[in-house]
């Protein structure tokens, strides 16, 4: 099943073009190195707005699915370890599936005792080819700020983080 992008104003628009996953927001990283999710680094890094929706604080607020590609520049073959730092979860619970080049490396429920930490996921040696990961978390509780009551805003968002990195 082929998937498109679908642009905000689609009115306006003769043709969609088809989404390439392993296309967006590919960029280039270092074991131990932190990914923050500050405007101006993230320009540099190629991490796209497809990552999230708004920079707030600092925080990057997730839609409900979200693609990575990043190549870690020194990787040594072996499984690699994703850390996530939480700083908001939008709904009482959500439940986070994480696929790693097509395996279901992980399913994840979080909630409001997980702000503040930062979650630990290996991504296993079978799911990694010379340092290119393919990565997709998938929210399936992803709500609009306006459902929860917080913000008149109908965008789809999922969770808030600060920063992640790989080890």
């Amino acid at each position: 099943m082929e998937r498109f992008i679908i642009p905000e104003d689609a009115s306006d628009v003769d043709e969609i073009e088809p989404l390439n996953s392993d296309a967006i927001n590919k960029f280039d990283c270092m074991l131990g190195e932190a990914i923050e999710f500050v405007e101006e680094t993230n320009a540099i890094k190629g991490i796209s707005k497809r990552v999230y929706y708004d920079i707030v604080d600092d925080v990057a607020y997730l839609s409900g699915e979200v693609f990575l590609n990043p190549t870690i520049t020194d990787y040594n073959s072996d499984s690699v370890t994703l850390n996530i730092s939480i700083s908001d979860v939008l709904n009482d619970v959500q439940n986070m599936k994480i696929y790693a080049s097509g395996y279901r490396i992980a399913n994840i429920e979080l909630n409001a005792e997980d702000v503040g930490k930062a979650l630990s996921i290996e991504i296993p040696e079978k799911c990694i080819e010379k340092g290119d990961v393919h990565l997709r978390l998938v929210f399936k509780n992803a709500v609009t700020p306006r459902q929860i009551g917080i913000l008149d805003d109908d965008r789809i968002m999922s969770i808030a983080i600060n920063r992640m990195w790989y080890e």
